[in-house]
This record gives structure tokens, sequence and C-alpha cells, in this order.
């Protein structure tokens, strides 16, 4: 499986259709959900970090800074 991140197409096109643009955000806002109900808060997204499959699927990458979703988190 091939990967490209989301910077690395908009530095080939220069922009996104807005109807790439739902797309995408639609299948982010998935992802960050489910992290969430996993119990994890990714704390780095960003553009780098939005890779996207052959198939136009979108993967949230580098849980580097990822921390799990605790009472203390919650309270700040």
């Amino acid at each position: 499986m091939t990967l490209q991140s989301l910077v690395h197409l908009l530095k080939q096109r220069g922009q996104l259709t807005e109807s790439e643009v739902r797309h995408f955000m639609r299948q982010l806002a998935e992802g960050v959900q489910y992290t969430h109900g996993q119990g994890v808060v990714h704390r780095d997204l960003k553009l780098g970090n939005m890779l996207l499959a052959e198939d136009l699927r979108l993967k949230i990458a580098d849980f580097g800074l990822a921390t799990r979703l605790t009472s203390e988190v919650t309270k700040k």
C-alpha cells in the first residue's frame, strides 16, 4: 500500500476541490471520533500526519504525542 500525505498532494495539485475537502474531513472526523472512543487523543493533527491510500482513504499517522484519555485530561 502506497501512502502520501495531504501536504504532498497539495504540493502536487495546488488546491483541492470542495468535494475532496468534504470527503477528507468526513474521514478525519470519523477517525478522530474512533480514536477518542478508544480513549486516545492524538495531539498532533496536521496535514503531514494525514496520509492517503491509493483509494483516497485517509489514514491518521504519527501517534508519537498521543495520550490516553483519562479523567485528569478531561478536567483540563
